[in-house]
């Protein structure tokens, strides 16, 4: 089984919850306009000003692949995609998510939520400001097509959890069981490295496919909560759903056999020495710089060869607005499922 590496570059920058928007992708080669897809099937020309990739699918067609964060609808999947599509589950850590949904979603140069409480000093606010404050942390967004609150049971949300829902915990068991039921392959974001391997080996896979830039953009201090404010957020009248869902998600990833082989965890201990390795090389040559990293070939690969390409991207900012679009450029038409 072979999966489009544009997947797993999707999944590091999605992460985060930094993406808000789902494209479904058309695997042509060359590629002519934008489109944009609606429930009905209608095409729809896009404005964007990052046109170049066919989106879709147009009636007649199936999309490869799902490109960036969308709320996940197993129906309009089977509807849009091509059959044998796969499914693959990212969760993370419930206080760790909302440090960074609060990282993110209160930067300066992101307005809504900034200017509906009149906030005007730079840099995002402090997780436990959000935590310690009812009408930040069950603030909800202007706009439909995306999940209902910013800060409150985000990730359930993002997987297509009904909001009315929220609080039946009954409700709530039963849609993290069926999810689960339905993923191919989960991945822990605090065990991201592992997850990477585990895909390659799934997948068939090479380490060209997984290679990732981390960043970092605040220190511990800035991001402390009080024990208060963590059981607060864990609370079942704020995100004890998010944890339900990524305290079943775990117990499933440790399941898998794969992860009770001494040998996996020796090829995750390697694949972190070498993305480091990559990410050196990477950042010691500029954009003019034209040639090729070689890696020799180990017992968990053939010989590497690192491109002028590749380290382009993994160059790139965290705050390039155009990241994922020339990500997916990087990536190769090798969808065959």
């Amino acid at each position: 089984m072979y999966i489009n590496r544009r997947a797993i570059f999707v999944l590091v920058v999605t992460v985060g919850c930094i993406v808000l928007t789902g494209v479904l992708m058309r695997n042509h080669g060359m590629t002519d306009r934008r489109y944009s897809v609606s429930d009905n099937g209608e095409d729809e020309m896009e404005k964007s000003q990052h046109a170049g990739w066919t989106i879709g699918p147009r009636k007649e067609e199936k999309a490869d692949t799902l490109v960036n964060h969308a709320l996940y609808n197993k129906s309009f999947l089977q509807k849009f995609m091509k059959p044998g599509y796969k499914h693959i589950a990212l969760v993370r850590e419930p206080i760790s998510w909302f440090k960074s949904a609060v990282r993110f979603f209160t930067k300066f140069d992101r307005g809504e939520i900034r200017n509906r409480f009149h906030y005007t000093k730079p840099g995002p606010l402090k997780p436990e400001e959000v935590a310690t404050n009812d009408s930040l942390l069950f603030v909800t967004r202007f706009y439909e097509g995306l999940p209902h609150a910013w800060f409150h049971l985000g990730q359930l949300l993002w997987y297509g959890f009904n909001y009315a829902d929220r609080n039946n915990i009954t409700a709530i068991n039963s849609f993290i069981t069926s999810l689960i039921k339905q993923a191919d392959v989960i991945m822990l974001y605090d065990q991201l490295d592992a997850s990477l391997v585990l895909l390659k080996r799934k997948f068939h896979w090479t380490y060209l496919d997984i290679f990732y830039k981390s960043y970092g953009f605040t220190t511990k201090s800035e991001e402390e909560l009080s024990k208060k404010s963590i059981e607060r957020i864990l609370s079942e009248d704020v995100n004890l759903g998010d944890k339900l869902l990524y305290d079943s998600m775990n117990r499933t990833w440790w399941n898998y056999p794969e992860l009770r082989e001494q040998h996996f965890w020796e090829e995750v201990k390697h694949f972190k020495e070498l993305n480091r390795e990559v990410n050196t090389y990477c950042l010691t040559k500029n954009e003019l710089y034209q040639g090729v990293f070689v890696i020799l070939a180990s017992e968990w690969h053939e010989a590497l060869h690192v491109t002028h390409q590749l380290c382009s991207y993994l160059r790139l900012p965290s705050t390039n607005t155009n990241m994922i679009n020339q990500i997916n450029d990087y990536a190769d038409k090798r969808c065959s499922f």
